[in-house]
């Protein structure tokens, strides 16, 4: 692994020039339509005149004014030449939340950017066969009711599946049955062994009848995972298959284990990328679970098996997505008899007969809708009523893990005294104090948001950034991290001002959380309370301090932001969103006292943070919230000069993404999350840049 990173990441080196725009050529790999716009993923065989070896993956958006002239189909295969610009991957690191830094690398791709301009584009003009096979199959699949269900069950094809569904499918844990894994691969290799079976009836060679059967296996299997496009859980039941027919023909005998032992070393000589998969993982720790299973129990019963599963798989499902679907184990008890007996070998033969039987392929398709129908239903009428997804927070979470552990302790033979020290560790996790109040500087790219807490409540300052395609920032990074920190009510909600990388979508967040009081220097809603300078409040062992606006304003100007003192009597913490210099000074005729941490203003823009203010407050600790390779240079080294000047220590959630503090008494500590994090959270810090 050492090796295959150092190998494939060495590239990247060549982006740590100034150069904010590279020179391009490659090959596409995939292209397609997305919310934010066009991409596609391109081999990159050159980067400024320099070829590369290994070719890395890259993600590339067309920049607008692109967009409107490539809006034809580029094909696999498709030469590209052009300038664009590229960094390194990279995503906001928090507390919880998707970590898309890891999906990306699970992809194999190592640096993102924007095309913006295209010097060379030839077409490829040959689709290819795995493209005409699903063009064959889209006009039998298109007057059903579940056709792009069935696009996704037999020929691997998920991007036309509405989020809605996969909600649904998360909610009640079938993931698994939708997505092509190794039980299809498994059947066509089945079929291809009864089909080399039935060829050699006519002829009694004993060669053939050796080797015809493992034959028509491995070519049926082989080509479905091509025709399915090669997924990771395909991919791992082919290997499985391939190593279990070459054993068989060289009458050598392996354990199970060391089948599978041998496929994970070669899946991941192959691709070191595999190491960041989640669905990698998934899928060879749900076979060693079978595999235990069979040793366990001689034959178990469904119940028992998904019981099993369910179990096993819980840690992992944690790690990864931060909950678990309840409804998964008695939808799974309906779900998995109907696919594996008969929705997954009829789709399945019907996918195999569109180019030599169309008709039948036809009716097969029918029959699959017609049976998938009430089971979507059903599942949608079942999660529509019931929220089968549970969110666990980050101490939930550490307690589950040992109550986990504790039932191996009693079945493993001279493991039941380890019992006691399992069950020391979670009755001192449980007991645990909590810091009195902590504040938690969320990695919201070019943005801000900011939450204060005491044990399960929360004040909330500003949600984030809302962008044109329907994401928001309070959808995706500040509610995950709400989960995490065990936030049941936000006792305040406050929006500075009116701008979009601080109001964002904020009514979500009030939808989705009880809000006892809206504060906000704009009239947002009906029900908001303005921030009025000379206002306070006691919240549990805090004061919370109105410093700015004097009075009523629009709450549209960066001029107008609420500016709040939270003070524990012994530590303070300042917030003044976007206020500009020119406010900062009236701020500091009026009297300010040094503080213990402070948010830069605007993101530590050149306009605020003057020399006035930062001598005011000299503070201890300085966050700037700024997003990672911005184009406006924040924060400006002017700024981070004059905050150095008086000896602050200072952080940027772009380099060490989520900031929290935890205050105690005299005591505070502080923990950057990107630090704490695995080494390809810093990879601009394994490159050497500043």
């Amino acid at each position: 692994m050492l090796v295959f990173f150092n190998v494939q990441l060495r590239w990247l080196h060549l982006l740590s020039s100034d150069a904010r725009e590279h020179t391009i050529a490659g090959e596409v790999i995939e292209f397609e339509q997305s919310e934010y716009g066009p991409r596609f993923l391109l081999s990159l065989r050159c980067l400024d005149g320099q070829e590369l070896w290994p070719a890395p993956r890259i993600r590339l958006y067309l920049a607008s004014r692109l967009s409107a002239v490539h809006t034809a189909q580029w094909l696999p295969g498709s030469r590209v030449q052009g300038r664009a610009r590229l960094r390194p991957v990279h995503a906001a690191a928090n507390a919880a939340g998707f970590n898309r830094e890891r999906w990306l690398l699970g992809q194999g791709i190592s640096a993102s950017g924007t095309l913006q301009q295209v010097s060379g584009l030839m077409l490829m003009a040959d689709i290819g066969w795995r493209q005409r096979w699903i063009d064959a199959a889209n006009p039998l699949l298109a007057r059903l009711q579940q056709g792009t269900l069935l696009q996704a069950l037999v020929f691997g094809e998920q991007r036309a599946i509405a989020d809605s569904l996969w909600q649904a499918f998360r909610s009640g844990g079938i993931v698994h049955l939708i997505a092509i894994s190794g039980m299809q691969i498994a059947l066509a290799a089945s079929m291809g062994w009864g089909l080399g079976r039935l060829l050699c009836l006519p002829w009694q060679n004993v060669v053939l009848h050796r080797w015809l059967p493992s034959a028509m296996a491995l070519v049926l299997s082989g080509g479905y995972v091509l025709l399915s496009g090669a997924s990771l859980p395909t991919q791992r039941a082919f290997w499985m298959v391939l190593i279990w027919l070459m054993l068989k023909q060289l009458a050598w005998r392996w354990s199970h284990w060391r089948i599978w032992w041998s496929t994970l070393a070669l899946m991941l000589l192959g691709n070191g990328w595999n190491l960041f998969n989640s669905g990698f993982w998934l899928s060879f720790l749900a076979v060693a679970l079978l595999l235990l299973a069979t040793l366990w129990w001689r034959r178990p019963s469904l119940w028992r098996l998904q019981l099993w599963m369910f179990y096993g798989l819980l840690p992992l499902q944690i790690m990864l997505f931060g909950g678990q679907g309840l409804l998964a184990l008695p939808v799974n008890m309906l779900a998995i008899p109907l696919f594996t007996l008969v929705l997954t070998p009829l789709g399945l033969l019907s996918g195999l007969l569109v180019p030599v039987f169309p008709t039948g392929a036809a009716y097969g398709f029918w029959l699959c809708d017609r049976l998938l129908t009430p089971a979507i239903e059903g599942l949608l009428w079942m999660t529509s009523h019931l929220d089968g997804w549970c969110e666990l927070s980050g101490h939930q979470q550490q307690l589950l893990w040992l109550f986990w552990a504790l039932p191996f302790c009693w079945w493993l033979p001279n493991a039941r005294s380890l019992a006691c020290c399992l069950l020391l560790a979670i009755a001192g996790l449980w007991c645990q104090p909590a810091p009195i109040w902590q504040v938690h500087v969320l990695d919201v790219g070019q943005g801000l948001s900011v939450l204060v807490q005491q044990g399960d409540r929360g004040l909330l300052y500003d949600v984030g950034d809302r962008f044109p395609g329907g994401f928001s920032l309070a959808e995706s990074t500040v509610a995950p991290v709400l989960r995490y920190q065990g936030i049941r009510l936000l006792d305040y909600l406050v929006i500075s001002h009116d701008d979009r990388d601080h109001a964002g979508n904020w009514p979500w967040i009030e939808q989705h959380w009880p809000v006892r009081m809206l504060i906000s220097s704009a009239p947002i809603a009906r029900w908001r309370r303005p921030c009025i300078a000379g206002q306070s409040q006691m919240w549990g062992a805090l004061t919370l301090n109105w410093l700015w606006p004097i009075g009523l304003v629009s709450g549209k100007n960066n001029a107008d932001s609420c500016v709040l003192r939270i003070s524990d009597g012994v530590h303070t913490i300042l917030l003044s969103g976007d206020l500009p210099a020119l406010q900062e000074g009236m701020l500091v005729q009026q009297g300010l006292t040094p503080v213990t941490v402070l948010l830069s203003g605007h993101h530590g823009s050149a306009s605020s943070s003057s020399q006035a203010w930062v001598l005011a407050t000299r503070p201890r600790w300085v966050v700037h919230s700024s997003g990672f390779d911005n184009r406006w240079g924040f924060p400006k080294p002017a700024v981070i000069r004059r905050f150095a000047d008086v000896g602050a220590y200072q952080f940027n959630t772009a380099e060490q993404g989520e900031l929290s503090f935890s205050f105690e008494g005299h005591r505070l500590s502080a923990r950057a999350w990107r630090e704490a994090g695995p080494w390809y959270r810093r990879i601009d810090a394994w490159l050497g840049r500043e």
